[in-house]
């Protein structure tokens, strides 16, 4: 009978059995053989996948070496038939292949979502990730994975191979999901290497679109026949169209693409006026198809209308004033055709002063114009003279302030054949109180612009006039009330001066005043009289006429009133309350109140 040869294998103390798969660096390999040999040798063995080394004979059939394998993957060891024999010489058997798979390669993950690659941005709520290991493991556990803004929840298994998550986002912003190194192994205990990451932006915010023209600054004035628009988005956008754009006043055209992100648009006005351009808010989407938010409005004003002249005097007119000054009335701000500020220093050259048409003689002048930049003055050296034409004009030599030019423009106009006379503004009649002055403004109007002054005359001496300018003021005298007759008078200067008057009564109302003396008489009294006698009549002082009096004994500070017990006053008649003596006291000191109907008091001891 052939000897068989069986084939086992040991990493240490433990056995591995044909088939299996193990990271172990060696194996120590057992033959054993059903009889007793004594010629088999290493060179007996073949293997694949490594190399053996340390061949020996422990006895006659169990034979030992160490099998070293070259590379990971699948390794054989055989005996073939007939590589020894038994002591009878018999040839051996195939031994049955011994099978082992070395694995030193750990496994590796594959982070993938439902939702999109990695590297993609969305607005999506949550992502479903799916991690895929590349070998079979048992320990990979939801704490094995790192995120950034956010959290995982739902971890689970679906297989030795593949695991699910839900990952929900903190904020918008970029998000990183990770499994690193040595995380989990798979069956031959080999560490994982680390995943790739798998990165994502998470995006809620809708984009912005900002409104640009090449020809100025939103809010701008300018008489550009069109605007060259340029719409830039701040997200790249697929569904942005010219119908998403709103306009007044005008039409859009030429609408194209340069980029992702950048639009144009030609704008054309319909008329002068106020032009807006809008994006409202829903109109297209960013790639996560976030709805864009309204943009600010870009506003334009178009006015292609040279500024209008308003002369005056006007055209045409007559009877104009002899010191008439004449002004340009502009509708906008001028300023000259180089683009240059006007000043009262440069506007005299603009305007033509003549006599009686534009090819006429000079007339001397001076103009000015205002902080406004709209109205030109022209202030002649000297008066007009009577019946004269006046010719005033402006050339084509001042512009709007977006380069509108003006046409020329002129106005002629006669002065007044004759002087008129000024108007007084009525004034009617005035009332104030006794010892109050009165102040008024006197006002005048003259046809021929003549410069007027004032006078003014009072029936009434006890009413001064005083004029100041046009202020009237009327100061009654002292405590006199009555009534006087005011008149007043406007001069004008012209060649023949000419005047108009009014008259008006001012009434001064009476006023209370106070007494302002008292008077005993007489102030004696005969000693050893009774009492009730007469002493004497108080008379009291006032300067307001048919006063009536009342008069009371009044208690003072005990030296001016230290007889008043010894008086009493019925009417206006001092009486004795008791009898006198001479050598005792030869003079007596009482204090008295004389109140007029007014209320009005004065005192007296």
């Amino acid at each position: 009978t052939a000897p068989t040869m069986t084939i086992t294998a040991t990493d240490g103390s433990s056995a591995v059995s044909d088939g299996a798969t193990t990271n172990d660096a060696t194996l120590t390999v057992t033959f054993t053989s059903s009889e007793a040999t004594s010629n088999f040798v290493v060179g007996d063995i073949t293997v694949s996948g490594g190399a053996l080394s340390s061949f020996s004979a422990t006895s006659s059939t169990v034979y030992t070496a160490t099998f070293t394998p070259s590379a990971s993957g699948a390794t054989t060891i055989d005996v073939a038939a007939g590589k020894f024999t038994d002591a009878a010489g018999n040839n051996n058997t195939a031994a049955t292949q011994f099978n082992w798979t070395y694995d030193s390669t750990g496994p590796t993950m594959v982070i993938t979502v439902a939702e999109g690659v990695d590297g993609f941005t969305s607005n999506d709520g949550t992502l479903s990730l799916t991690l895929t290991s590349s070998e079979a493991t048992s320990n990979f556990v939801v704490g094995d994975i790192t995120v950034t803004n956010g959290a995982l929840s739902s971890f689970s298994a679906t297989s030795s191979t593949v695991y699910t998550a839900t990952f929900t986002p903190t904020a918008d912003g970029a998000v990183t999901i990770d499994v690193a190194a040595a995380t989990f192994t798979d069956a031959s205990s080999n560490n994982n290497t680390a995943a790739d990451q798998f990165n994502w932006t998470y995006d809620t915010t809708g984009p912005t679109m900002v409104i640009t023209a090449a020809e100025g600054a939103d809010g701008f004035a300018s008489n550009d026949a069109t605007l060259t628009l340029t719409f830039t988005s701040n997200e790249a956008t697929t569904n942005f169209a010219v119908g998403d754009i709103t306009v007044t006043n005008g039409a859009l055209s030429s609408f194209s693409a340069t980029s992702s992100t950048v639009y144009t648009a030609t704008f054309t006005l319909t008329a002068d006026g106020a032009v807006t351009i809008d994006v409202a808010a829903t109109t297209f989407t960013d790639a996560s198809s976030n709805n864009n938010t309204a943009a600010d409005q870009f506003n334009w004003n178009y006015d292609g209308t040279a500024p209008t002249i308003v002369f005056s005097p006007t055209n045409g007119s007559v009877g104009v004033a002899l010191n008439t000054n004449i002004t340009l009335t502009f509708n906008e701000p001028i300023r000259n055709s180089d683009n240059s500020a006007l000043t009262d220093d440069n506007v005299d050259a603009l305007i033509r002063l003549k006599t009686p048409i534009h090819s006429g003689a000079d007339i001397g002048f001076d103009a000015t114009i205002d902080l406004t930049k709209k109205v030109i003055t022209v202030n002649p050296t000297t008066d007009f003279s009577f019946s004269q034409t006046v010719y005033v004009g402006i050339g084509e030599s001042v512009e709007d302030s977006v380069n509108n030019a003006i046409i020329s423009a002129a106005a002629s106009f006669t002065t007044t054949d004759t002087n008129r006379a000024p108007v007084l503004y009525t004034i009617g009649n005035q009332s104030t109180f006794e010892d109050v002055a009165i102040s008024l403004v006197m006002s005048a109007t003259d046809a021929d612009l003549d410069k007027v002054t004032f006078a003014g005359a009072s029936s009434n001496s006890n009413v001064t006039v005083a004029i100041n300018d046009s202020l009237l003021t009327l100061y009654p005298a002292t405590n006199w009330h009555g009534t006087a007759v005011i008149t007043i008078i406007v001069i004008d200067n012209g060649p023949r001066t000419l005047t108009d008057s009014e008259s008006f009564i001012l009434t001064v109302r009476p006023v209370n005043d106070a007494p302002t003396a008292l008077a005993l008489s007489p102030d004696t009294v005969k000693e050893n009289l009774p009492s009730g006698m007469i002493v004497g009549f108080f008379t009291a002082t006032d300067v307001d006429t048919g006063e009536i009096f009342t008069y009371n004994l009044i208690s003072g500070d005990g030296s001016n009133d230290v007889d008043n017990d010894k008086f009493s006053i019925v009417h206006d008649t001092l009486r004795t309350s008791a009898m006198f003596d001479y050598e005792a006291d030869d003079t007596l000191v009482i204090r008295v109140q004389v109140k007029d109907i007014g209320g009005l008091s004065y005192l007296a001891s």
